[in-house]
């Protein structure tokens, strides 16, 4: 690609980036996740964070019609791939976002008690920390953050890891793509017989079939439906929309009112 079909290509997802819309069900989730009790206490407020891979400036693009959504998010517990912290640090889907955004996490909490009287919170761990992420690379890197990943891809996306789900939640990334890629070859060469054999219809020519990891999905429905499929050690799971988000799965109790119900649903 030369250098100014390239530009011509940045700036095309710069507008496209300008008119995305918020998946389902975030807006209540933040404003939920704001006002939380926790099983461990009265009141334990829920720290928040954004670790993305994408610069200041891109993200800032992508939200300049949703400020609702970063208002929740203080700049300090916000790490961007541009950020001068990740200078020498790896990319998702390393984990060093996300473990750069936890030690930000656990400075603000300590600077909220200097009084030396006060004794100051434990630090957050890893394992204490929940990862919403709509990429693979993304679920990678959660899960070698040692965090839990709640994967909410989006449905073009979801319909190409469809059987895969379990490399996907697993953190598997390599044997992951080495499937899809499988798939793609699969695609081209079926595609391409069908072209000698002068044949263009989908459904004539010969059926050419790859041994790719497909097993059945561990897909557990709560009482109202909602389906998800859940990792082999429970650390992940897949939802198709954050709407109905299982807050007590993850010993949330939500303050008040039973839901937030918002513009976003």
């Amino acid at each position: 690609m030369s250098v100014p079909e390239f530009k011509e290509e940045v700036l095309m997802h710069r507008e496209r980036f300008r008119n995305c819309k918020p998946l389902p069900g975030v807006l209540a989730l933040l404003s939920a996740l704001s006002h939380p009790s926790t099983k461990s206490s009265s009141y334990s407020p829920i720290s928040l964070a954004i670790a993305s891979s994408a610069t200041k400036p891109l993200f800032a693009t992508k939200m300049s019609r949703h400020p609702s959504l970063t208002s929740f998010f203080s700049d300090g517990s916000c790490v961007f791939g541009d950020d001068s912290d990740m200078l020498h640090k790896k990319k998702k889907p390393a984990p060093d976002v996300f473990l750069l955004a936890l030690k930000r996490i656990n400075s603000s909490l300590l600077a909220k008690y200097r009084d030396p009287y006060v004794k100051p919170p434990n630090e957050v761990t890893p394992g204490e920390c929940l990862v919403f992420e709509d990429s693979i690379a993304g679920v990678a890197a959660g899960r070698a953050a040692g965090m839990r990943v709640c994967w909410v891809p989006h449905e073009g996306l979801r319909r190409v890891c469809k059987g895969i789900e379990h490399l996907v939640l697993a953190g598997r990334l390599e044997e992951a793509e080495d499937v899809l890629l499988k798939s793609e070859e699969t695609t081209r060469i079926a595609e391409e017989k069908r072209m000698q054999d002068g044949r263009t219809s989908c459904g004539e020519g010969e059926s050419h079939k790859v041994e790719i990891s497909i097993k059945e999905q561990d897909i557990q429905a709560d009482d109202k439906g909602v389906e998800r499929i859940l990792s082999e050690d429970g650390w992940a799971e897949m939802l198709e929309s954050l709407k109905h988000f299982d807050y007590e799965r993850y010993g949330v109790v939500l303050k008040g009112a039973a839901s937030f119900q918002t513009s976003d649903d």
